[in-house]
């Protein structure tokens, strides 16, 4: 790694702890109560159907009754123990919770799943993958299909994705930047191989090691507010999930000021998500699109197969909802009408049981390892 993006990355964990620092302090309020009703529900006013996830008895047992849970399917989430943000749990929770066909549980189960969900954070070394399909052979029963195959974990980090995806006729920036292009296009430079890691928007200055550069697009809308939208790919299924709305042009979690649930996918979009899947032969993922401001036009930027599935405490509250909520469930508990003309849960369920039958889209795991991210 050069000493420029040694620098960067220090820069980008540094932004991040104080970014960190800046929500918690105004999350502590709504965490600490958030603690107490897990624990001590039953001496407030607020029903248990309006607390969500957490760490405490009221959770516990609701797991603990899941256990008991008699579906169709039974889904067997795999989350290596490094994984920097435990998403499963949660998940696995959404899933036995939201679901009328499928259980789902973590680290457990894999010799009765039907289903096999990797589910940790990307992108995976060799050594890991290599583990994770390793607990496969040795437990699971032959044949068993598998979510997000370890050998195609990883695929969106190869250093080619961009070109991959345009070859197939997906929409991406602009990437193919040459020495006309230094001094005059803006450009995004984004770390190869990390996820989550800041961008740097700038004027192209050439290539830099252990960077991926794109063109900068611009997202901005009727209001002036730059907007990201994300949507869910599931065994062929497409699913609009939010839209981020803030006045920063790298619009993300962390910078937004609205959360929108109400965006409909066009079938462009649509199409374009499903070639995503088949291109890099991914079963699930969260994509990141913009809308070029002016034409409408998406442009695809970020391919998430362990995104960020937590709606906000602040937007969770105002909903009149505590703890922590799938994002499956955001449009049903804030009465916004579902794409698709049926919830997330039903349209989780066909795609589940579609995919253990065979019919999603490559539902054996891929046997080759060439779409690591070691391109």
């Amino acid at each position: 790694m050069t000493g420029e993006a040694l620098t960067t990355r220090r820069r980008n964990l540094y932004d991040k702890a104080c970014d960190a620092l800046d929500r918690n302090v105004h999350e502590i309020p709504l965490a600490a109560q958030d603690l107490f009703l897990q624990w001590l529900w039953f001496v407030t006013p607020v029903p248990q159907s309006r607390i969500g996830f957490g760490a405490g008895p009221l959770t516990w047992a609701r797991q603990l009754a899941h256990r008991r849970l008699k579906r169709d399917l039974h889904i067997a989430l795999l989350q290596l123990d490094g994984s920097q943000t435990r998403l499963a749990p949660i998940t696995a929770w959404a899933i036995n919770n939201g679901s009328r066909r499928c259980t789902a549980s973590v680290n457990e189960g894999l010799e009765r799943a039907d289903i096999i969900w990797i589910y940790t954070q990307d992108p995976l070394q060799d050594r890991e993958a290599g583990e994770l399909e390793d607990r496969i052979a040795a437990c699971a029963r032959p044949g068993t299909p598998v979510i997000n195959p370890p050998s195609r974990y990883s695929a969106y980090h190869r250093a080619d994705a961009f070109e991959l995806l345009r070859n197939a006729g997906v929409s991406v920036p602009k990437h193919r930047l040459t020495k006309a292009d230094e001094g005059v296009t803006p450009v995004v430079y984004k770390l190869l191989d990390c996820q989550g890691q800041a961008k740097v928007g700038t004027i192209y200055d050439g290539p830099r090691e252990g960077y991926r550069a794109f063109e900068f697009v611009d997202s901005r809308d009727e209001s002036g507010m730059y907007k990201r939208y994300r949507a869910h790919y599931l065994a062929g299924a497409t699913r609009p999930s939010e839209a981020f709305a803030g006045p920063v042009w790298n619009v993300c979690c962390r910078t937004t000021t609205s959360v929108e649930y109400y965006f409909e996918l066009t079938e462009n979009e649509r199409d374009q998500i499903r070639l995503i899947g088949e291109t890099f032969g991914l079963h699930y993922f969260a994509v990141d699109f913009l809308r070029r401001a002016g034409d409408g036009r998406p442009f695809f930027l970020d391919v998430n197969v362990y995104p960020t599935i937590r709606s906000p405490r602040r937007f969770v509250r105002t909903t009149g909802d505590y703890g922590f909520w799938h994002t499956f469930d955001a449009r049903r508990r804030r009465g916004i009408p579902e794409p698709n003309r049926c919830s997330a849960w039903d349209d989780f369920d066909r795609a589940m049981v579609a995919f253990a039958e065979g019919a999603g889209v490559q539902s054996e795991a891929a046997p080759a390892r060439n779409m690591r991210a070691t391109g």
